[in-house]
């Protein structure tokens, strides 16, 4: 069983380490998903999009 265990903590370990790639990315796109979504919000409110309703 201790080759079951040593399977499973460096799976788990492995998982945790692919949270870094991961924060990094929605650090780096933060700004421009925020600028993409005020210029969204912005379009819809001035007709210059339809609804997606």
């Amino acid at each position: 069983m201790q080759s079951l265990e040593l399977v499973v903590s460096f799976s788990d370990i492995m998982v945790g380490l692919l949270v870094i790639p991961n924060m990094l990315a929605l650090i780096m796109l933060s700004g421009h998903v925020s600028e993409w979504t005020k210029t969204y919000f912005a379009d819809l409110k001035a007709g210059k999009i339809k609804p997606h309703r």
